[in-house]
């Protein structure tokens, strides 16, 4: 596969586009991701609809903040902030508590 941008994808974008694929021309790597999206919870339009809305909730989340997040699916906010350490990002409970609404909606 040629690498096309740097942008950030949901699992579902990535198992809706490894799934056009034969599964005897996927190789180790690809066959693996297929596995793992085969689990997801979200379709590919859901999952970037909530990474719009997470997005939008605080302007400090990134592309690919946003994307760890409607990949992991966080119903607490420990698990949150958990997730945003590695970004050394500290959100205000207002919006994490609106991230975490915005998650149980869809899930």
């Amino acid at each position: 596969m040629k690498v096309k941008s740097n942008e950030a994808y949901p699992v579902a974008s990535v198992y809706e586009a490894v799934s056009k694929q034969e599964s005897e021309q996927m190789d180790f790597n690809t066959k693996i991701a297929y596995d793992h999206g085969s689990k997801y919870k979200l379709k590919k339009s859901e999952a970037l609809s909530l990474k719009k809305k997470i997005m939008g909730a605080d302007k400090s989340i990134t592309d690919e903040m946003a994307t760890k997040i409607v990949d992991v699916l966080p119903k607490y906010p420990e698990t949150l902030d958990a997730l945003l350490v590695p970004y050394k990002i500290k959100l205000e409970e207002g919006v994490k508590e609106k991230i975490i609404s915005l998650v149980k909606e869809v899930v």
